[in-house]
C-alpha cells in the first residue's frame, strides 16, 4: 500500500484551514467547489446529522477523478495554481486558483477518506487521512492508500457507474444546532456560494435526520424572494419579466382603512450605461464622478476588460410576515440574511458582505440584496486580491474601488427609490385620512339635516352660504363634544424583565386598534415610556388621578419590586379597572389587593383556549377605554397568532431568582458573610463567593 506526505506541516494545516472557513455551508461549498473544477456534471452532497455528535458527509462527483500520481503531485500540494497548467481556454474556466480549497475536508473533521477513480482505472482507490492521533505538531499529515472500505460506502455504486469521480468521505463530523431552519438555510447558503443560474453543472443536496427517512436529493437551486422587491436594477431585464409591473404591498397600520396595505407597482431597470457617485476627497470635500458599466481598467500600464452583470434590488419590506404579503419564500431568521451584496467571480462567491464596503448608511441600505458578477477581480497576470478563504477582498486594489463606484451609485438609486415610495406611502396615508375626516364632517351635517331643530324653518330660508355656516358650527361643536370624551390611558404595569411580554401585548393591540398608540403607558419601551424630564413616580401617581385601565403582567419577579408593588396597590385604592395577564405564575398566585379571579389571560405556553381568551379580554380593554369599535374574535385571534410567530423564542420568561430586600438569607460558616442566591444544575442554592458552601434553597 502506498502513502503519500502533505506539503505542509499538520500544524500549518491546521491553522490554515481554521482560518479559511467560518461554517459548514462554506467548508462544504468548497469541497463541491473543487468537484466543479474537476469537470464533474453533477455533484452530490450527502449529510447524515441523525447523531449530531458523529455526523457523517460525503460529497462525490462525476469529474475526472484522481490516481496515485495526480494524488501525489495536485491534491498534496498546496498552494498550487491549477490554472498554470492549462491552457488559457480551460483555466478561465476554473474557480479555484490557490489550491487550498482541499483544506476544507480538514476543517470539518480530522478523519476523512478519498475514494477515486480515473476513466483508465480498473477499479476505485481508497485513501484515508486521520490527523486525530497526531501529537507532533510538525509532523506532516500523511495519505494512507487502504483496502475498500465496505460495499455500502455512499455513492461508491455511483462512482463505478460513472466510471470516473471522487468521493470525500467524512466522518465523525460535529454539528451543532442543526434544526430545521438550519438546514433550509444550508440549502440556501450552498445555493448562494455559486451562480447556479448560469452553472451547466448541477449541484444536489439530502440531509438524513431520521433512521426511517429515505434517501433523496434536491437540485440546489437559487430560491430568492424577487416578488418581494419594489426596485430592481440588473444587466439582464429579460430575467425579470414576469414580474416586472407587478402588485408589491407594503403593510403599514396607520392606514386608515381596514387592510391596512399600501400596494404600489415593482420596476426593472436596466443597469445605467454611466454610474453617478459622489465620493469625498481627504479634505471632506464632495465631488461626482462618472463610471461606465462596463470598460477597461488600466494596471500598470495593461488595460483589462470588466463588465458589471447581475442585479441589486430594495425590498419592500424587511419583516418576515409582512413580507408574505409578496413572497412566502421570503426568509430572514439567525441562520440567513437577504440583506447581502453577494459578489462572485468565476461563477462561485467571492464575498457576501460586499454592502458593508461602500461606506454608506442611508436609510433603507439594510433593505437591499444583490448578486453581481466582476469577473476582473480574479483574471491571471494580476495579483490574486481575494483573501485566503476567497471571502473578501483588498479595498486598495483599482478593481475593488471600480466596483464600489459602480455599487455605490445603483445602490443609492435603489435607496433613493425606495424613499419615494415612502413618500408616496405617506401622502396615500393623509389622503385616506382626510377623505375620512370628510366622510366623518359628512355623516355629522346629515346627522343635522335629519335631526330635530327647533328653528328648522328659519334654517331653511338661510341663504346657502348661511346654512353653510351653521352646519360647520355644527361639526365643530361635535368634535369638540368627542375630544372632550377622550379614551382612557392604558398603563402596563410590570416587572423589567417582562418587557417583550409587554411589547406583544401592545404589538397585538395596536394591530386590532391602532388608535390606541397615544394611550399606552409601557415605562419600559421608549414609545410609550414618561415624558422626558419626568420622575416616574410623580408621573405614575399623575398616571392615577386621572382615568385610567391597568394591564397588570403578574410574574414571580414582579412582587420583587416595590414600583410594580405601588402600582397595585395604586389600582385597587383608587378603584381603577384592570385586567390580570399572568406569565410564570397562575391566576391563583396573584396576591391581594388584587382581585385574583378577575377575568384576564395567559402569555406563556399559550394554547387555543388561551388565545381566544386572550382576544376577549382585548376586546373587553378596547371597549373600557372608549373605543368605539367591536373587533370579531377570530379576527384578534389572527393577530395573536400572527404576532406569536413573530416574536417566537422571545416570549420565554427568564429563571426566577428572588432578591426582595430584607428576606433571610443563611451567614456561611467558613467567612460569616451572607450568601447569595444563585441558580445551577441543583436548583436553587445559597452560594458564598469564599466558595466554602453551599446551602439548598427553599422558595416558599
Amino acid at each position: 500500500m502506498k502513502s503519500i506526505d502533505f506539503s505542509m506541516t499538520y500544524l500549518a494545516l491546521k491553522m490554515f484551514g481554521k482560518q479559511l472557513y467560518a461554517n459548514i455551508s462554506a467548508a462544504i461549498a468548497e469541497l463541491v467547489a473543487n468537484g466543479l473544477d474537476a469537470n464533474a456534471e453533477n455533484v452530490y452532497v450527502y449529510m447524515d446529522i441523525i447523531e449530531k455528535n458523529n455526523a457523517t458527509i460525503a460529497i462525490f462527483d462525476d469529474g475526472d477523478g484522481m490516481d496515485s500520481d495526480s494524488l501525489e503531485k495536485e491534491y498534496a500540494v498546496i498552494g498550487r495554481n491549477k490554472r498554470k497548467e492549462l491552457k488559457p481556454e480551460e483555466a478561465v474556466k476554473k474557480m479555484g486558483r490557490k489550491g487550498i480549497g482541499k483544506l476544507a475536508a480538514l476543517y470539518l473533521s480530522d478523519k476523512y477518506y478519498i475514494i477515486t477513480k480515473k476513466e483508465n482505472m480498473t477499479s476505485p482507490e481508497f485513501w484515508e487521512l486521520d490527523v486525530s492521533n497526531i501529537v507532533n505538531n510538525e509532523q506532516t499529515p500523511r495519505l494512507e492508500q487502504v483496502e475498500m472500505l465496505s460495499d455500502d460506502v455512499m455513492f461508491l455504486q455511483n462512482l463505478i457507474d460513472a466510471k470516473k469521480g471522487t468521493i470525500i468521505l467524512l466522518k465523525d463530523v460535529k454539528i451543532r444546532n442543526f434544526g430545521d431552519a438550519a438546514e433550509l438555510a444550508l440549502e440556501n447558503k450552498l445555493a448562494n456560494y455559486f451562480l447556479t443560474s448560469k452553472l451547466s453543472q448541477k449541484i444536489k443536496l439530502c440531509i438524513r435526520k431520521k433512521n426511517n427517512q429515505k434517501i433523496k436529493f434536491k437540485e440546489v437551486k437559487k430560491d430568492i424572494a424577487h416578488k418581494n422587491m419594489a426596485v430592481i436594477y440588473t444587466s439582464n431585464k429579460k430575467m425579470f419579466e414576469k414580474i416586472e409591473g407587478g402588485d408589491v404591498k407594503i403593510r403599514d397600520n396607520n392606514i386608515p382603512n381596514q387592510e391596512k396595505v399600501f400596494i404600489t407597482k415593482r420596476e426593472i431597470f436596466n443597469f445605467p450605461t454611466i454610474v453617478d457617485t459622489t465620493i469625498k476627497d481627504g479634505s471632506g470635500k464632495r465631488s461626482k464622478v462618472e463610471s461606465a458599466i462596463n470598460g477597461e481598467i488600466e494596471i500598470e500600464g495593461v488595460k483589462y476588460p470588466y463588465v458589471l452583470e447581475g442585479w441589486i434590488g430594495v425590498h419592500s419590506t424587511i419583516e418576515q410576515e409582512d413580507s408574505k404579503l409578496n413572497c412566502k419564500n421570503f426568509k430572514k431568521n439567525m441562520h440567513y440574511n437577504p440583506n447581502q451584496l453577494r459578489v462572485y467571480v468565476r461563477k462561485k462567491l467571492a464575498t457576501s458582505d460586499f454592502l458593508n464596503s461602500l461606506g454608506l448608511t442611508a436609510t433603507f441600505l439594510n433593505y437591499i440584496e444583490g448578486e453581481i458578477e466582476f469577473d476582473v477581480l480574479d483574471v491571471e497576470g494580476l495579483e490574486d486580491i481575494a483573501t485566503a478563504g476567497r471571502d473578501n477582498f483588498s479595498v486598495q486594489d483599482e478593481r475593488v474601488q471600480k466596483l464600489v463606484l459602480l455599487c455605490k451609485g445603483i445602490v443609492n438609486k435603489l435607496v433613493n427609490k425606495r424613499k419615494g415610495i415612502a413618500d408616496e406611502l405617506g401622502k396615500y396615508k393623509q389622503e385616506l385620512a382626510k377623505k375620512k375626516e370628510e366622510e366623518e364632517r359628512e355623516k355629522i351635517k346629515e346627522r343635522f339635516r335629519t335631526g330635530q331643530i327647533k328653528s328648522k324653518p328659519i334654517f331653511e330660508h338661510m341663504p346657502k352660504s348661511h346654512q353653510e355656516a351653521v352646519e360647520d358650527d355644527f361639526v365643530q361643536f361635535s368634535r369638540a363634544a368627542n375630544l372632550s370624551q377622550p379614551t382612557k390611558k392604558i398603563l402596563i404595569s410590570h416587572k423589567g424583565d417582562c418587557v417583550e411580554f409587554g411589547n406583544f401585548v401592545i404589538d397585538v393591540l395596536l394591530s386590532v386598534a391602532p388608535e390606541l398608540k397615544n394611550s399606552i403607558i409601557f415605562t419600559s419601551n421608549a414609545d410609550f415610556g414618561i415624558p422626558q424630564g419626568r420622575d416616574i413616580c410623580e408621573y405614575l401617581k399623575d398616571c392615577f388621578r386621572e382615568d385610567i385601565f391597568v394591564i397588570f403582567l403578574f410574574s414571580k419577579s414582579y412582587y420583587d419590586s416595590n414600583i410594580c408593588l405601588a402600582e397595585a396597590g395604586a389600582a385597587w385604592g383608587t378603584n381603577r379597572e384592570y385586567a390580570n395577564f399572568v406569565i410564570d405564575l397562575s391566576f391563583s398566585d396573584i396576591a391581594d389587593p388584587i382581585n385574583r379571579n378577575q377575568k384576564g389571560a395567559k402569555l406563556f405556553a399559550i394554547s387555543e383556549d388561551d388565545k381566544k381568551d386572550m382576544a376577549n379580554e382585548l376586546i373587553r380593554i378596547i371597549k373600557a377605554v372608549g373605543l368605539d369599535i367591536k373587533p370579531e374574535e377570530v379576527d384578534v385571534v389572527g393577530v395573536i397568532n400572527s404576532t406569536l410567530c413573530k416574536y417566537g423564542m422571545r416570549l420565554k420568561p427568564e429563571a426566577y431568582l428572588p432578591h426582595r430586600k430584607f428576606q433571610a438569607v443563611p451567614v456561611c460558616s467558613n467567612c460569616n458573610h451572607p450568601m447569595q442566591l444563585a441558580l445551577n444544575d441543583e436548583g436553587l442554592v445559597f452560594v458564598c463567593e469564599c466558595g466554602a458552601q453551599k446551602v439548598k434553597a427553599k422558595i416558599m
